[in-house]
């Protein structure tokens, strides 16, 4: 170390700058050191302030996410007809909502037996086909979801075949993001709670009936995990064309850790029944005549 120290001292002699600062790091170089400030300990700290979730052995460390998830429904997101809704209560923009009830009134309309046709709904069968997109809840709206760990990296699919990668590096979120039906999704530890942004969404995918998202458009999520298989994420939706504000959700989900993976494909591949060109069907749905109306409850 003696040695070291002389060469550091003497072998600096550059300029008056170099010179200057040789001196100060030899004679930081040779000063006693206490216990705690080994250089092990100096690598130690450093590693400590890196983002976890970054190697194998941090992500030991962190909360388990693991395994297939399967969403819990409150008991006010099922509205009077179907089946649950995530975004039952959003603050949807007055002009939508009214469009929306007035589509929800046609569709479960028991004053005629013929149900209006999905192109004057404003409904395009060839959307079943779809790729699936991410529009703020994980699994869509009965789908299981399973997250996976690896180093820097969260990976969410849903068995609908839909990936999102969520960079663990500590980057942020860019400024201008290409849209995609996954959008960008960047995360961070804060303790045991996983917080994700994203953005770059699918502003043509539809979050209610046929109402586009949008243009815009911003998720925050916060994974957390409130018993061995609870997890809740708390949303925060940020969508200029659809919402007046944002909408504040905190669902809760429950792992099935006997889940069998089910590959889901709504898409009908060369439907003749659905005309390409207009979106309506060509064959008439109407019942025939003399059958009972449709229950009532």
């Amino acid at each position: 170390m003696v040695k070291l120290c002389r060469y550091q001292s003497a072998g600096a002699t550059f300029t008056r700058v170099n010179v200057v600062a040789a001196v100060a790091l030899a004679a930081s170089a040779c000063a006693p050191r206490s216990s705690g400030d080994s250089p092990v300990a100096g690598v130690a700290a450093s590693s400590a302030a890196a983002p976890a979730g970054l190697s194998y052995q941090s992500i030991e460390r962190l909360p388990d996410f693991s395994g297939w998830w399967d969403w819990q429904p409150a008991p006010d997101d099922f509205g009077p007809e179907g089946p649950p809704q995530p975004f039952l209560h959003a603050p949807v923009k007055p002009e939508i909502q009214a469009a929306i009830k007035d589509l929800i009134s046609k569709v479960f309309d028991t004053s005629t037996a013929a149900r209006p046709d999905d192109a004057q709904l404003g409904i395009n069968p060839r959307d079943v086909c779809a790729p699936p997109r991410f529009l703020g809840v994980n699994g869509g709206y009965g789908l299981s979801f399973e997250v996976l760990f690896t180093p820097g990296r969260v990976t969410v699919v849903d068995e609908a075949g839909l990936i999102r990668r969520i960079d663990l590096s500590g980057r942020p979120l860019p400024a201008d993001v290409s849209e995609s039906n996954a959008g960008t999704s960047v995360g961070r530890w804060e303790g045991s709670t996983l917080v994700v942004e994203t953005a770059g969404l699918n502003s043509e995918a539809r979050l209610v009936g046929p109402f586009k998202l949008g243009k815009g458009s911003r998720i925050v999520e916060r994974f957390s995990l409130k018993e061995p298989d609870g997890l809740e994420i708390a949303l925060q939706m940020t969508a200029p064309g659809l919402l007046t504000a944002p909408f504040e959700r905190t669902f809760v989900y429950h792992r099935d850790r006997g889940h069998e993976f089910f590959d889901l494909n709504n898409c009908t591949e060369n439907d003749r029944s659905i005309d390409p060109a207009s979106g309506k069907q060509r064959f008439d749905l109407t019942p025939p005549e003399g059958l009972p109306p449709p229950p009532t409850e």
